[in-house]
């Protein structure tokens, strides 16, 4: 069901708030905008309907690689997930599910809160093209908690998959999930420093990352 959705982007819409909008379809009003050289020229009629579910439709955003990504700056608190972010808290159990069509997986990020100099969470693939988790309590990558993918998913490219994760708040990478087309994947665990829960920070962003990684390729239904 939809009832417990923070966001649900089908990336069809651009009428919240302006031209340059994309609605937010859960209840939740976490209207997101078109940033960079994004318009209403990159909603394309490119995803499949033989994976499309009822409630879905076929158009899908395409992003550029450079500059384009999709912003969420309201009801900020939403996306912290944790009870005094970045003041020792406790996290909450949460989970992202996408369906991505990559030109290129080399860094696609899929969605993240918070930027190279100021990060808390990233869902998305590496430079490497693993798929990974990166939760963060400081700034920088100093205290942190990560699960990656063990293998690459160069072999995705060009062709729709739905890729997710589950986390259970216990602070622990054990406690991170990744899947791929509705089954887990094989991934290994990693950690720095001493990671407390989730920081605080800004705008969450669908596309980018930490202000150079761009996601190159096609996106839809992100909840």
């Amino acid at each position: 069901g939809t009832a417990n959705l923070l966001c649900w982007f089908r990336m069809g819409e651009d009428d919240a708030t302006g031209a340059d909008g994309v609605v937010d379809n859960s209840a939740n009003s976490n209207h997101g905008i078109m940033e960079g050289s994004m318009d209403s020229g990159d909603i394309e009629a490119t995803f499949p309907s033989s994976i499309s579910y009822t409630w879905a439709d076929t158009l899908s955003m395409d992003f550029d690689g450079s500059d384009e990504f999709i912003s969420v700056s309201a009801n900020q608190a939403d996306f912290h997930f944790n009870s005094t972010p970045g003041a020792g808290g406790d996290d909450s159990p949460f989970s992202i599910s996408i369906w991505a069509k990559m030109d290129d997986a080399s860094d696609f990020r899929m969605i993240s809160v918070g930027s190279d100099t100021s990060r808390s969470w990233t869902f998305g693939f590496r430079g490497d093209d693993r798929l990974e988790v990166w939760f963060n309590s400081e700034a920088t990558s100093t205290d942190y908690i990560r699960e990656i993918a063990d293998s690459a998913s160069t072999a995705d490219e060009g062709a729709w998959h739905q890729y997710a994760m589950t986390y259970d708040g216990s602070e622990t990478a054990a406690g991170i999930t990744l899947y791929r087309d509705g089954s887990s994947i094989a991934s290994s665990e990693s950690s720095g420093g001493s990671y407390s829960g989730l920081r605080q920070v800004t705008a969450l962003n669908i596309g980018r990352w930490n202000g150079v990684a761009n996601a190159n390729g096609k996106m839809n239904e992100a909840s």
